[in-house]
């Protein structure tokens, strides 16, 4: 049996065992025929050699692409480990270096809140900027996740595009995505406007398409550049700056790690989730 077979294979029994999401599927499958197939997929299986996986990442990492090594690394350790240990030995998973941007300040945040209220997508720019929402769950967002009797968002599901160009939805990053997040007053007035059938989604756009939209806003207004998802650094470190309750925003984020103390015995509750988010919006809408 090749390492292409077997991969192929492991693939195909995790997938219908559903022990994978299916975005992971996708991105394994993806690598599989574009990174490993075409080095070692005709190797067969038993043959193959630390040394092979390393010469592997190694290519990988000289094109610049360390953070695919990583990944790869990490398919290739759950599909071998079992099967074939030893090809693994010895080999460090590679690690890339992750770059934050850095956050805008409170002037520049009301400013790109202030064109938001315009902008025919300001909706979802608000989402991300008031509430750290990410981007495929803003745009997998269905007006049957809001709660207008207790003015919360449920996030249980997010819109993501595959390698294989379709877009689907499946549900939240982790445990700690799923979540419920109370809607700031500021934000009231623009979801009731725009409040649509049930099964709709909120935001009317695709998760690339919002990106480029947002890219462009930000280049308008001639602030300093940021991705989409840099909104939630930038939500982050204003209620960090001006709330000291960093349990609740962490909630409010979705981040499964913090002390382990605070995870088990601190429960925020709804008022104190409101104050989280209340306290910086407030201050950036005027309210």
């Amino acid at each position: 049996m090749t390492l292409a077979t077997y991969l192929s294979d492991w693939l195909t029994i995790h997938s219908t065992a559903q022990e994978i999401k299916a975005r992971t599927i996708d991105s394994y499958a993806d690598m599989i025929n574009r990174l490993i197939s075409p080095a070692l997929g005709s190797m067969p299986l038993e043959a193959l050699t630390p040394d092979d996986i390393r010469h592997l990442l190694a290519g990988i990492i000289e094109a610049g692409h360390e953070r695919t090594a990583e990944l790869v690394y990490v398919l290739l350790h759950a599909a071998l480990s079992d099967r074939l240990p030893l090809a693994l030995q010895g080999i460090k998973r590679p690690h890339h270096r992750q770059s934050s941007p850095k956050p805008w300040t409170d002037e520049q945040i009301v400013k790109y809140i202030g064109a938001c209220k315009q902008h025919k997508h300001g909706l979802a720019f608000s989402l991300a900027i008031t509430l750290g929402m990410r981007r495929g769950e803003i745009c997998g967002l269905r007006w049957r996740d809001v709660d207008w009797s207790y003015q919360e968002i449920h996030i249980c599901n997010q819109r993501v595009r595959l390698a294989s160009g379709a877009l689907v939805d499946c549900s939240p990053k982790s445990e700690s995505s799923v979540r419920t997040i109370p809607i700031p007053a500021a934000l009231l007035p623009r979801l009731r406007a725009e409040r649509g059938f049930p099964d709709a989604y909120v935001c009317q756009i695709t998760p690339s398409g919002l990106s480029h939209a947002h890219a462009k806003l930000v280049k308008q207004l001639e602030l300093p550049h940021i991705g989409l998802h840099g909104l939630r650094h930038s939500f982050a470190t204003s209620s960090a700056k001006h709330c000291s309750d960093i349990r609740s925003f962490q909630a409010i984020l979705g981040h499964s790690s913090y002390a382990v103390t605070a995870n088990i015995y601190l429960h925020p509750d709804h008022e104190m989730l409101s104050r989280a988010i209340d306290t910086p919006v407030n201050r950036w809408y005027n309210v």
